[in-house]
């Protein structure tokens, strides 16, 4: 299923696009002037008299190589790249193949238009280079550009030879009593007006929604930019009941660390947790909720699914993954003069809860809440810094896969009853320096 036209938008404008993306964007467009390309060499084939400077055996091997070879391939590389999209998505062969095959057919377009007294050259090399950038990166597209350069030296090398003839396209020089043919005046100022204009809007373009996606992502989770960029979420919907798997984490003793810091150094510290956390946080494809302080909220379950296992497995396994970071930027730290480095306490849950936009008509955030958000809140309170604290329903859900010891029940406020916690042994002790 080709994708919707936000998600392409989406692809153009991602920061890191995945190639497989890009290889599905630039095959639409190579397809699409591909056609007007098609169309014209079928205008000649049709006035072929009429247009005497045109060679009609180069015409035909033309019309013989865009219908047989070209187009084909467009269409192949487009079917490749929505099947590479599901399982391939950072394929860089198909990417190098992609921009191999689109600079080598530029470069021998220009070789039988005639490289240096016909602007396809330019224009060829001009648009596909920006093109290319925008949804396959810069080495990708430095590879193909090398292979152009290479196709047109060695024409041109040939040509001075005597080995090939030059701009075999044409019979003649496309003009008629000193003035440009009408045929050539069309190919020229449409033809190449448009493939110009198509460059700019995809430089300007890409650039506005670089910035935009960059913004989108820093403020909202990245699982829901996903879903705005790509048309799937427009924040119109009230909250849902779901289950998920709720992650709270919060520095202990914080003012302590923050009292013996000025505040820019505070500041720099803070950052720099934040940002390892929620890098962690990404690979495990969690919702980043939001940060209060020092504090940070996560769940598992919206606004994407898969199991109530896989998210508590996830969320727990992330958790451990934090506290190991956490524990060499301990030791980093100390080693740079901060006497009480970061420790962090980790509550996990798993319940239902109300998931989804919450706030005014002007302003909203993507948020869950209910007795479980609280619950797992108070659950990280109870926890040793160092250490993974969970509850008994999460720990259903893990406890054959991560060794947990049972830590009692606890009390926890506007709860009637005492809660069964677990702390996950797996959790990395806190150096002695920390």
């Amino acid at each position: 299923m080709l994708p919707r036209p936000r998600s392409l938008l989406r692809m153009v404008g991602d920061p890191e696009p995945r190639l497989a993306d890009g290889v599905v964007v630039a095959a639409l467009v190579m397809i699409a002037v591909q056609s007007s390309w098609m169309a014209l060499v079928h205008y000649a084939r049709g006035h072929i008299d009429d247009l005497s400077f045109l060679d009609p055996r180069a015409v035909e091997l033309a019309w013989l190589l865009m219908t047989r070879v070209s187009m084909p391939a467009w269409i192949a590389f487009l079917l490749s790249g929505l099947i590479a999209r599901r399982h391939w998505p950072q394929s860089r062969v198909l990417a190098h193949t992609f921009a191999q095959f689109w600079f080598v057919q530029a470069a021998f377009w220009s070789y039988i238009l005639g490289a240096f007294t016909d602007l396809f050259c330019g224009m060829a090399l001009f648009v596909g280079t920006v093109s290319l950038l925008a949804v396959l990166g810069t080495r990708v597209t430095s590879a193909g550009i090398a292979s152009f350069l290479a196709v047109i030296l060695a024409t041109t090398a040939a040509e001075r030879a005597g080995v090939l003839p030059y701009a075999p396209f044409f019979s003649e020089a496309p003009y008629r009593a000193g003035e440009l043919s009408t045929f050539w005046f069309v190919y020229g100022v449409v033809g190449f007006s448009g493939l110009l204009s198509a460059a700019l809007v995809v430089v300007g373009t890409t650039d506005r929604l670089r910035r935009a996606t960059t913004l989108i992502r820093r403020y909202v989770p990245a699982q829901l930019a996903e879903k705005i960029l790509a048309g799937e979420h427009t924040g119109t919907g009230h909250p849902e009941r779901r289950k998920v798997t709720l992650f709270f984490s919060d520095v202990a003793s914080f003012t302590n660390t923050a009292d013996r810091m000025e505040a820019e150094d505070l500041s720099a510290l803070l950052n720099e947790y934040l940002s390892e956390m929620a890098a962690i946080a990404d690979d495990f494809g969690a919702t980043v909720n939001q940060f209060v302080g020092d504090g940070i909220m996560i769940f598992f379950g919206a606004p994407e699914v898969t199991s109530d296992r896989d998210h508590a497995l996830r969320a727990v396994r992330m958790a451990l993954a934090m506290q190991r970071r956490m524990t060499e930027l301990g030791e980093k730290w100390f080693a740079e003069g901060i006497q009480t480095p970061f420790r962090i306490r980790v509550g996990i849950n798993t319940g239902v809860a109300s998931v989804g936009d919450f706030g005014s008509a002007g302003r909203t955030t993507y948020s869950a809440i209910g007795n479980q958000t609280n619950l797992t809140a108070r659950i990280q309170e109870h926890c040793e810094p160092g250490r993974v604290l969970i509850s008994h329903t999460t720990w259903a859900l893990v406890n054959d896969e991560i060794p947990c010891e049972e830590r009692g029940e606890i009390e926890v406020k506007g709860l009637h009853y005492p809660v069964r916690v677990y702390e996950v042994v797996a959790a990395p002790s806190p150096s002695a320096e920390a």
